[in-house]
């Protein structure tokens, strides 16, 4: 049923956006591609809206769905039906014939790679970034019915993408949300696929395949992350600002800033494409500055802002900061325990602007186990020639400026260079690996080439199936509780499900905030990452007292070494002196081993008490 869930939503999506797609391009896939950028937007503001009046409930939720399945099944019978160059089934037919064996046998290998991502989609949720951060809050929000501000560092990005998804998590849960992940990235195939083509490669399957074979895709794809959703939007904007230089049509602009706008509405990272857009629009609108240029411009970055503006909005009022947890010092925030915890986490993801983080983070992103190993080898020949081609006039994508840029404004962004954002433009960095290896002259140099491309294919393929290992055992013997040796405190928190009354509240301290599967009202409050108690000038009966006014009477508390963080010190003190008072029960202690790399079979030691408060 998720499977099923999740394709119907998708496909809902993309008939919404064809019943409001006035004009169409002369492509069919393009045509889909507008209709799908445009019907996932409307989707994820409209549940904005419903989170915004309280609505994210039973009867919101049906109702939503109800209204948009006639314009969605309308917009699918228009889509099916408009004048584009041929049918569907034609331009299959068409491009098939067009492929050679070689071409056939890369689609047969993807397929199979793909029957692994499934396999690994259509099993319980339990990811470290879902578990704290993406199907935790789908849950927040599904309990209250709405957005609710909560202190927690991850609580407070943009959320376009869990709006958008959120119907399928309403009616399938995190399974279904996985599902979800895993079509967004067979979507994203076939962009990898026209973004190829358009680079002039002779094989752009084989950029397909790579990018199915790249573990950190892999990983984003089958977990619930928003990293596929944002890659898909930017590069579907792309193609639109390249389409426009063959179809001039606004639409094309509009729809380019649009998907702009979403990816900035998923993940503010999303800026670091900023210049390689505007670049293109530049060229698209003829390279001539002028009154008109300069006002288009400013209007298709003006919609862009105004996608990520509600949450900008939100955060204003909630924290004073408009991009909180982000830069806070350049809106003066209050020097507070939310601001010291934020900022300690924040500066240690981002680093500092000096050689050893620069030279650090550069040996991270080209040696990550989640890269393909000889990508970084063959990339920089591509790049050389991607420069070439465009200053001749040969490469209307810019592929050479675009990944400059980008390199350049992450770097300023975030100097230690966190290796998973490379997801974001894995695919322009395998088109330039592909460039690079199609240029190569010589007997020997292809030999190279193969030899590199063999031992990624190889790598990638291993990875796969290592990375795999528990979700077909899981498929076949249906065993939860060895599958979630990995998920952190879930025999824990299933015995919280399972003993404590429906309506026990929770003051939750656990490290990385991994929550997800604790079926209680509860509050987050390590000092690792969030900022709802200030542990700096506490004491038991202070603590006693703010638990009490928040309803609050059982504990679950992670013990281990907390001294590295904000108050953390404070925190251990506060909660063991309080564990030794007469009225406070030990309802268990328990030794857990919490997985630290599931390939690797490796785990780390920990212990977990649950504290029960007397009256």
């Amino acid at each position: 049923m998720p499977f099923f869930i999740a394709l119907i939503h998708l496909l809902l999506a993309i008939g919404l956006g064809g019943f409001f797609l006035r004009t169409r391009s002369s492509h069919r896939g393009y045509a889909l591609l507008s209709a799908g950028v445009l019907g996932v937007t409307i989707i994820a503001f409209l549940f904005l809206g419903l989170s915004r009046f309280a609505l994210l409930t039973t009867q919101g939720v049906v109702s939503a769905l109800v209204a948009l399945a006639i314009p969605g099944a309308l917009g699918w019978r228009s889509l099916i039906s408009a004048s584009c160059d041929s049918t569907i089934r034609q331009t299959v037919s068409s491009w098939w014939r067009s492929l050679d064996h070689w071409d056939r046998l890369t689609l047969a290998l993807c397929a199979v790679c793909l029957v692994f991502y499934l396999a690994n989609a259509w099993a319980p949720p339990r990811g470290a970034d879902a578990m704290r951060y993406h199907l935790a809050q789908l849950k927040d929000l599904a309990r209250s019915g709405s957005f609710v501000y909560r202190p927690y560092y991850h609580y407070n990005f943009p959320l376009l993408f869990s709006y958008f998804a959120f119907p399928v998590y309403f009616l399938a849960g995190g399974i279904g949300v996985k599902m979800l992940n895993f079509f967004l990235f067979c979507a994203l195939l076939p962009v990898v696929y026209a973004l190829g083509r358009l680079a002039g490669l002779a094989r752009p399957l084989l950029v397909v395949l790579a990018l199915v074979l790249t573990p950190s895709m892999l990983v984003a794809s089958t977990r619930v992350l928003n990293d596929v959703t944002v890659t898909l939007s930017l590069f579907a904007g792309l193609l639109f600002l390249h389409r426009f230089q063959r179809e001039p049509r606004l639409s094309f602009l509009v729809l380019a800033y649009l998907a702009l706008g979403f990816s900035l509405g998923v993940k503010y990272q999303s800026v670091i494409f900023g210049v390689w857009y505007l670049w293109l629009t530049w060229v698209a609108l003829g390279r001539k500055i002028s009154l008109r240029t300069i006002s288009t411009v400013a209007c298709l970055g003006l919609l862009a802002v105004l996608m990520s503006s509600p949450f900008l909005v939100r955060n204003a009022l909630n924290t004073g900061v408009p991009t909180w947890p982000l830069y806070q010092d350049l809106f003066g925030a209050e020097k507070d325990y939310l601001y010291e915890v934020s900022t300690a986490y924040s500066s240690a993801l981002a680093g500092k602007h000096d050689l050893a983080t620069t030279l650090n983070g550069i040996k991270g992103v080209v040696l990550s186990p989640q890269g393909l190993p000889g990508l970084w080898l063959l990339m920089p020949l591509g790049l050389w020639i991607a420069g070439r081609r465009a200053r001749v006039g040969q490469d209307g994508l810019y592929l050479a400026y675009g990944v400059g840029s980008i390199f350049v404004l992450w770097w300023v962004a975030q100097p230690a260079l966190y290796p998973r954002f490379v997801n974001f433009f894995l695919p322009a960095l395998l088109v330039l690996a592909a460039m690079g290896v199609e240029s190569l002259q010589g007997r020997w140099p292809r030999r190279g080439a193969a030899l590199i491309i063999a031992v990624c294919a190889l790598y990638g393929a291993g990875i796969t199936v290592a990375y795999s290992a528990d979700a077909l055992r899981y498929q076949v013997d249906g065993n939860e509780e060895a599958y979630h040796r990995f998920t952190w405190f879930w025999s824990e928190y299933r015995w919280v499900n399972e003993n404590l009354p429906a309506d026990a509240e929770l003051l939750v301290i656990v490290m990385s905030g991994h929550t997800y599967y604790l079926d209680r009202d509860y509050i987050r409050a390590d000092p690792f990452l969030a900022g709802s108690i200030d542990w700096r000038s506490m004491d038991p009966a202070t603590l006693r007292e703010e638990l009490r006014d928040r309803g609050i009477r059982y504990i679950f508390y992670e013990n281990r070494d907390w001294g590295p963080f904000p108050g953390g010190d404070r925190m251990e003190e506060v909660v063991q002196e309080l564990a030794r008072e007469p009225d406070v029960r030990m309802l268990w202690k328990r030794n857990v081993q919490l997985g630290t790399s599931r390939i690797r079979r490796r785990f780390e030691d920990s212990e977990v008490w649950l504290l029960e408060i007397g009256p």
